[in-house]
């Protein structure tokens, strides 16, 4: 329809951390990411109403290890489970000229 548009999408995300041992919190990153959404917008006249919303999740990461990678005396790494799942709502409000 013209006044209705639909959105949906997916994505998968490489993790760039390859070494799980020296896992530290500071962004969490625990491995390989999926990621869906899905949205609707409605068009009135020169006005656009969308909502969307999307959700990833990571997979679980158990750190096992305490290790001083720089050698410096302090442990770098944290161990612990680690889970993460992220969720966005996005609302939009647009007007063409």
């Amino acid at each position: 329809k013209n006044y209705l548009t639909l959105l949906a999408g997916g994505a998968y995300d490489q993790s760039p951390a390859r070494d799980a041992v020296e896992f530290t919190p500071h962004l969490i990153d625990t491995g390989n990411k999926y990621s869906y959404s899905t949205g609707v917008i409605y068009h009135h006249d020169q006005w656009d109403f969308g909502i969307a919303g999307s959700i990833t999740t990571y997979p679980d990461l158990t750190v096992d290890n305490l290790v001083d990678s720089d050698a410096d005396g302090l442990t770098d790494s944290f161990t612990g489970e680690y889970k993460a799942s992220t969720y966005e709502t996005v609302l939009s409000f647009n007007y063409r000229f």
